[in-house]
């Protein structure tokens, strides 16, 4: 609102000036320049001053903000009035004089207050305006300028004690006394010695003046130029106002006259529509008459296509309806009806619907009630609110029906307890093929228009409001009308039939479904669709192939996603709530669905929704409707395309595990030889007293001995773990592989409890290095799954000619969706730098290459099965 003068900032540019500084300095964070406040008729905002004197704050300290303050005194500004302040005003005066304006021209938002409290005594009051910003700063130089301003007077400076009090300060101040009239007696004794001041004060304040003169006239041509600039930007606006007036009638006719073709096109084009509609109903009603009896798919199929069929019908009769009110043709039938029966028996019929969908739906108002209404048109309104209440009404909810008389009509009324309408949808709700972001693709978006057409062709309107406690409530009036006074027109309102034109005849299907596949290993699909017969035809049709996950809406989708990892997905775009494009962008970032294929079906084909569906990531769209075998063509397609680059992916894996495997190997076996080749000299240079059986001496070195040659053996089988060929066997009792393998975990194994249910331990024909390894995997898995306090069992047994080993522990267990993937080489559910990924697929490696399995079972079980050898 530029509440401070530029002029109070004049006193600090003069002494930045003479310190040698740059009054830039004070300018840091502001938007202003040097040259904007350097004129003096400009002014600022009181944010802006506050962050000026925050930057003079880094500057001075707060005894010179008292000195600048005094020194505003001394401006030219100030002395302009020094000559007629010293022959008008006394001391008490001049204070009263500056207090009651002349301050406030400078600061808007600062109010001032005085008080007498005795002979040259007063108190002086600064308060800042509420709500803006308070800083001590601009309250010491107000002191300075207090202390000072007798000096004007040619008295003496005025003693002053500052105290800050709420949004202000306060200036207890004790002045010296003269001035005024009194002064022409000291004027007249003192002039010969003044004379020359005061014609030096007044050149200076006629000099001062001249200035403000100039400037006051540049202003004024300044306004001129600006007034005749915008006379003439008046002119031209107003020109081209009139021509956008007139291109927007034009554009106007234009609109009226495509609206009228395109409702003659709608109404002609839907009634050719309804011929073959008619013929596929009654060819459904035949097939069922005499292809009795009927396998059960096929009866959900004809059920499927009677539904879709009325879906049909209902929404070509709203669009004849539409067209027939646009072009005046809409014939009504008012007549004396029993409003009250009529409602209850149409919350009657649509109780059954709501409860299939865990809705309470229920009449409010009176039992009778005689009103002139057009019966069809009625049931169309009451029958479109109440299918959209239950549409957006989540399970559990409440639907009212609610009859209100009032003075000049009645008011129908339908609440709901569901998610409601925001509030820029309300603003277009009831236009013609309008739906929300959350509501797109679950209807035409021409129930509500309908009825807001139907309410207004009796002389009713329509609204629709938000409850407080969620849901929405819409309200149609209907003024009383004494008797059928309609014109009959072209057409009539049908009737339905019952909530199967709505498609909400059937029970509600459950939100998610797993249709499992009766091939072994097949893919798992999963289908996001909200239309609950088109999702479970198209379950029954990938079905035998392929497991099949059924989801009513993305967010079930991404749900199953999660915990399930499908192969592939195929999604609608069109949902409430979650639409299948946020699905696909959701569905990639899932670690373990980076390679899964995404299809998305679709009604629209145009390429900004292929591009949109593109970047969230789908690979392949397919039109509505479409080609069942088209469909599976594609799914298997994009499969094959997956697992070959699964097979890829697996490839260099398992390239980069073997890479790894046989630079560690190359490491291990050189400080390995040297070891196996230094123990023998070793031996020979030590006394034989110390080498006799039972020494400790000789202990160590066998120890030293096995182990070496252990570590050795070890790195010449990883040399061959990626090589094809057999590895080197032999012949050793379980036991001994076993104890190699808990050796190397003893000091860790002594934090948890270990289990033992060792049924076998026989010979097993092995590479024993290996196998001890990946032995040793699985228990330092299982201990880091345990942590320290919990347990691990350790189970062996003999199941024919195979040795069965089990490791299990006490951790949260490994979830289902990981199971197949903690085997490839570099997964691993641990955090960042406490795993490698190499651990399981080493053991994996290891038990593929002695021709065994291993498996993961529920929780955490590991099961590992190896040959035991032959002819033992």
């Amino acid at each position: 609102m530029k509440e401070v003068s530029c002029r109070v900032l004049d006193p600090f540019f003069r002494e930045l000036r003479r310190g040698g500084r740059s009054p830039e300095l004070l300018l840091a964070g502001t938007r202003y320049s040097l040259p904007d406040l350097r004129q003096s008729q400009n002014r600022i905002d009181w944010s802006e001053f506050v962050q000026i004197m925050r930057n003079a704050g880094q500057i001075w300290t707060s005894q010179q903000f008292v000195e600048l303050g005094g020194s505003f005194m001394r401006s030219p500004l100030i002395r302009a009035f020094t000559v007629v302040a010293r022959l008008l005003f006394s001391t008490r005066d001049f204070y009263l004089w500056i207090w009651s304006g002349i301050g406030h021209h400078f600061f808007t938002c600062v109010e001032g207050s005085l008080e007498e409290t005795g002979p040259n005594r007063m108190v002086l009051e600064l308060r800042i305006h509420e709500g803006y910003e308070t800083f001590p700063e601009y309250f010491l130089v107000a002191q300075g300028s207090i202390i000072q301003l007798p000096c004007i007077l040619g008295f003496p400076p005025a003693e002053v004690r500052m105290s800050f009090i709420e949004q202000g300060a306060r200036f207890e101040v004790v002045y010296p006394e003269g001035g005024g009239t009194l002064s022409w007696l000291r004027k007249a004794v003192t002039w010969p010695f003044t004379a020359r001041a005061a014609a030096r004060e007044l050149k200076e304040a006629h000099e001062v003046l001249q200035a403000r003169y100039q400037e006051l006239a540049q202003a004024h041509e300044e306004l001129a130029d600006y007034r005749q600039n915008l006379e003439r930007k008046v002119q031209e606006r107003t020109c081209e106002l009139q021509r956008a007036r007139d291109e927007l009638a034009d554009t106007v006719v234009q609109l009226q006259t495509a609206q009228a073709a395109r409702d003659r096109f709608f109404a002609n084009i839907n009634h050719e529509i309804r011929t073959p509609l008619s013929l596929v109903t009654l060819s459904v009603a035949e097939v069922r008459r005499c292809a009795q009896p009927l396998d059960p798919r096929v009866h959900q199929a004809l059920a499927a296509i009677d539904s879709s069929v009325h879906k049909l019908l209902r929404l070509i009769d709203a669009l004849l309806l539409l067209a027939a009110k646009q072009e005046n043709k809409l014939q009504l039938h008012p007549s004396a009806c029993d409003l009250a029966v009529a409602l209850q028996l149409l919350a009657s019929a649509w109780a059954p619907a709501a409860q299939e969908r865990g809705l309470a739906l229920g009449y409010q108002g009176p039992r009778r009630y005689t009103f002139h209404t057009d019966e069809m048109a009625l049931e169309r309104i009451v029958t479109n609110l109440v299918s959209n209440a239950i549409k957006f009404t989540p399970h559990g909810g409440h639907i009212e029906v609610e009859l209100a008389p009032q003075t000049e009509g009645v008011a129908l009324i339908v609440r709901d307890s569901g998610v409601g309408i925001d509030d820029e949808l309300q603003k277009r709700l009831f236009g013609r093929f309008e739906q929300g972001q959350a509501r797109l693709g679950s209807g035409s978006g021409i129930g509500l228009s309908l009825v807001k057409e139907l309410a207004e062709a009796q002389g009713g309107r329509v609204s629709v409001e938000n409850r407080p406690e969620g849901g929405s409530i819409f309200q149609v009036f209907l003024p009383y009308l004494s008797a059928p006074a309609h014109e009959e027109r072209a057409m009539a309102v049908p009737r339905l039939s019952s909530p199967q034109d709505f498609g909400c005849d059937r029970p509600s299907e459950a939100r998610s479904r797993v249709l499992e596949s009766n091939q072994p290993g097949a893919a798992t699909i999963l289908v996001a669709e909200d239309d609950g017969q088109l999702r479970e035809a198209i379950g029954r049709l990938l079905g035998g192939e392929y497991r099949v996950l059924l989801a009513s809406d993305g967010q079930v989708a991404l749900e199953l996603a999660e915990k399930s990892i499908p192969d592939l997905l195929v999604s609608d775009i069109g949902m409430p709530g979650m639409d299948g494009r946020e699905l696909t962008q959701r569905f990639r970032r899932l670690p373990a669905n980076r390679l899964a294929p995404v299809i998305l079906l679709t009604a629209h084909g145009q390429t900004i929704d292929r591009l949109a569906g593109f970047e969230a990531g789908a690979i392949d769209y397919v039109l509505k409707p479409f080609d069942p075998e088209e469909l599976r063509a594609r799914i298997r397609s994009h499969l094959a395309l997956r697992n070959l680059a699964l097979k890829l992916h697996e490839t260099e894996k398992l390239s980069a595990i073997g890479a790894l495997s046989t630079s560690l190997a190359h490491e291990i076996r050189n400080p390995a030889n040297a070891i196996v080749n230094a123990i023998e000299p070793l031996r020979n240079q030590l006394p034989p007293e110390l080498l006799a059986p039972g020494t400790p001496t000789a202990q160590l070195l066998e120890v030293l001995s096995g182990c070496a040659s252990q570590v050795a053996l070890f790195s010449r089988q990883l040399l061959g773990l990626r090589r094809s060929g057999e590895i080197e066997r032999q012949t050793l009792p379980f036991s001994t592989v076993l104890s190699g393998a808990l050796a190397q975990l003893q000091p860790a194994l002594a934090s948890v409890t270990l289990h033992e249910e060792l049924a076998y331990d026989g010979p097993l024909w092995c590479a024993a290095p290996l196998v001890t390894q990946l032995l040793t995997n699985l228990l330092d898995n299982a201990l880091y799954a345990a942590r320290p306090g919990g347990w691990i069992k350790l189970a062996s047994r003999r199941e024919g000619d195979r040795l069965v080993v089990e490791v299990s522990d006490s951790g949260p267990g490994i979830p289902p969706e990981f199971r197949e993937r903690i085997f490839e080489p570099f997964f691993t559910t641990k955090p960042p730098g406490i795993g490698t990924g190499l651990g399981l697929a080493t053991v994996r490696e290891i038990v593929d290459r002695h021709q065994g399995t291993i498996r993961v079972a529920e929780g955490s079980l590991f099961q590992v099965e190896l040959p035991i050898g032959p002819a033992i």
